[in-house]
C-alpha cells in the first residue's frame, strides 16, 4: 500500500512543496511592513516549513526510496525498525505542518489588528 501511495505522491508533491516555499517566502517579504507580530509569525512559519523540507529530504525520502525497492512478499529483516523511524519523522513533519499553518493564520489575523 505504501509503495502505491508513494508512487502517486512523487508526481505532484515536489511542486506543492516548492509552491509552499515560494509563497511563504513572498509572505515573509510582504509582511515586513505589517508590524512585528505578523512578521514574526510569518517568519516562524517559514522556518517551520524549511525544517519540514529538511526532514523530508534528509530522513523521509531515503526511507521511501528503500521501501520502493522492497518486495511486499519479502520485506527486509529490519523493516519494523525502519517503519518506526519513518513514523517518528512523519509525526515531526505533521507537527511542523501544524506550526506552519498556525503561524500563517496568526500572521493574517495579526495583520488586521496592527
Amino acid at each position: 500500500v505504501q509503495q502505491k501511495v508513494l508512487a502517486r505522491l512523487k508526481r505532484f508533491m515536489p511542486f506543492v512543496l516548492l509552491a509552499a516555499l515560494v509563497s511563504t517566502t513572498a509572505d515573509v517579504v510582504l509582511s515586513d511592513g505589517e508590524g512585528a507580530l505578523p512578521f514574526d509569525l510569518t517568519l516562524a512559519a517559514f522556518v517551520s516549513l524549511l525544517a519540514y523540507r529538511y526532514i523530508t529530504l534528509r530522513y523521509e525520502l531515503p526511507i521511501n526510496q528503500e521501501v520502493d525497492h522492497w518486495k511486499p512478499s519479502e520485506p527486509p529483516a529490519d523493516w519494523a525498525a525502519k517503519r518506526r523511524r519513518w513514523e517518528k519523522w512523519q509525526t515531526v513533519r505533521a507537527w511542523l505542518s501544524v506550526a506552519t499553518l498556525a503561524g500563517l493564520i496568526g500572521a493574517a489575523l495579526g495583520a488586521g489588528t496592527c
